[in-house]
């Protein structure tokens, strides 16, 4: 009996079709008929697959001609208001050529110190990337007499914008066609799908150390003036099933995708260079697939403890976690200790000897409302402590503002009542702080912090707007702080 296998339908994601960025995968979702029943890509082989005999051919193309105009290099969502005259004139090479376009001045201005690297690049015919032209020049449209080719890039189901796809469009075609007879025609007809014009990787969040002391003094010993000094960087990464789980339709569909959010987040991450990482919502999935290999490629040890109830979600099994990284060449383990807060919260009520209230406090602690403690378990257990600690942020109030000429400006981002950043959150229906950087003050001291970028215009277009957004990846800002090893004695003092 003759089985007829053809595609029945083909799309890409809301957010692949409108909105497709370099380096960040597209992943076509293929139907395919057998006969008259339906099955997915996933269980007809790709061609060349040594199983089945119908195989599904995949093949992806590049525009020959650019499609509109520029867009901003550090908001690619947004369309290019100016370039660079810089970079105009040096005729920047082809491969950071899109990174000349600013949507305002304010843009450009905010990320000088980052843009000023691009000008080191070394001259070329311009490049085509992101709106330009084969003559060099920057028109982004082009009249009808110039007729569009397609270049082949790909022959797998899934594709990868690269640099050179910048600026211009991508099409996905797919067939079904006989393994035996691989240059016959296609059983059935081919499936095409057009995106949008592949938009640049936007830049992660571009903020420098605001000095808590004076600036050291250089040394004739390199690395003398920082000896004893190490960073510390916190983040809350927002978990993909919390980010899926978010019936929220403010965040673009494609500002919500993991696999543009983890790229994102990795480069921001690594260019803050610290040597501890501390990592909240880590995926369990995640950490194994992506951020252990990917950090200790760049040279950290991890350390990991997820929760203990797992959701099932996207097919499997998975649960978030904390994460923490710290440079080889710098530290080593000697111990860790894992709490488990449900196995910790037993343990406190088994010398209640009353029912009820041993009930109340389990649920109590199962919830964390240490703050509602009537029966002081949490006050006289051990999950207490008598450790001096401080607040890493709140020492910029008592900074000298002469140590930094920033520091002005970022005590008026901080909480008047305990000088605690405004806004470390933001979400549908919560903007607040919710992360801290902690330090035990009789062996540490901040002498640096991580600025805090101001909520409306840097980090929100809209007041009205929430994370994560385009260029920042997570629902939570990071928190970074350098810290000095101090004499107990000098800690005494100070």
């Amino acid at each position: 009996m003759l089985i007829i296998w053809l595609v029945r339908s083909l799309r890409l994601g809301v957010h692949e079709a409108d909105s497709v960025f370099c380096g960040v995968t597209l992943e076509p979702y293929v139907q395919v008929k057998r006969g008259e029943s339906v099955v997915n890509s996933d269980d007809v082989p790709e061609e060349g697959s040594p199983d089945g005999l119908y195989q599904l051919r995949s093949r992806w193309y590049r525009s020959s001609l650019p499609r509109g105009g520029a867009v901003c290099s550090i908001h690619p969502d947004r369309e290019a208001g100016l370039q660079c005259v810089v970079c105009v004139r040096m005729r920047t090479a082809g491969q950071g050529q899109h990174l000349s376009y600013h949507c305002t001045a304010e843009c450009l201005k905010s990320n000088w110190n980052l843009h000023r690297d691009y000008h080191k690049q070394a001259p070329s015919n311009g490049g085509l990337e992101n709106g330009g032209t084969v003559d060099g020049s920057r028109g982004g449209k082009h009249d009808g007499s110039i007729s569009d080719s397609w270049q082949e890039v790909g022959k797998k189901g899934t594709y990868t914008p690269t640099l050179e796809d910048v600026g211009y469009t991508l099409k996905y075609e797919c067939c079904i066609i006989d393994r035996l007879h691989p240059y016959a025609p296609a059983s059935g007809r081919t499936e095409v799908v057009q995106t949008s014009r592949v938009r640049p990787t936007p830049s992660p969040p571009t903020r420098s150390l605001v000095q808590l002391v004076p600036t050291a003094q250089p040394t004739p010993s390199p690395g003398a003036a920082n000896l004893g000094r190490f960073t510390v960087l916190t983040y809350n990464l927002l978990a993909d099933l919390y980010a899926k789980g978010d019936s929220n339709q403010s965040c673009p569909a494609w500002s919500l995708a993991w696999q543009y959010r983890k790229k994102n987040l990795l480069r921001e991450i690594l260019a803050y260079k610290a040597d501890i990482l501390c990592l909240q919502e880590v995926q369990s999935d995640a950490y194994t697939d992506f951020w252990s290999p990917e950090l200790q490629r760049a040279g950290y040890v991890a350390i990991y403890k997820k929760k203990t109830a797992e959701v099932f979600t996207d097919n499997k099994y998975t649960i978030d976690g904390c994460a923490t990284f710290f440079r080889k060449d710098r530290f080593q383990l000697v111990k860790k200790y894992e709490v488990e807060f449900n196995k910790a919260a037993v343990s406190l009520t088994e010398a209640i000897n009353n029912p009820a209230h041993k009930k109340t406090a389990l649920n109590r602690l199962l919830k964390l409302e240490t703050y509602n403690d009537p029966l002081g378990l949490v006050k006289e257990s051990k999950m207490s402590h008598t450790l001096p600690l401080s607040s890493a942020y709140a020492a910029m109030a008592d900074a000298p503002l002469s140590n930094d000429t920033r520091l002005a400006k970022q005590r008026t981002r901080l909480d008047p009542r305990h000088h605690e950043p405004l806004i470390t959150n933001v979400t549908k229906d919560f903007k607040g702080t919710l992360d801290y950087i902690l330090y035990t003050n009789t062996s540490l001291r901040p002498t640096a912090v991580l600025e805090l970028p101001l909520l409306d215009g840097e980090v929100l277009s809209k007041t009205e707007d929430q994370l994560p957004n385009a260029q920042f990846s997570s629902d939570h800002l990071a928190l970074l702080a350098e810290f000095q090893y101090v004499p107990h004695s000098s800690a005494r003092n100070s």
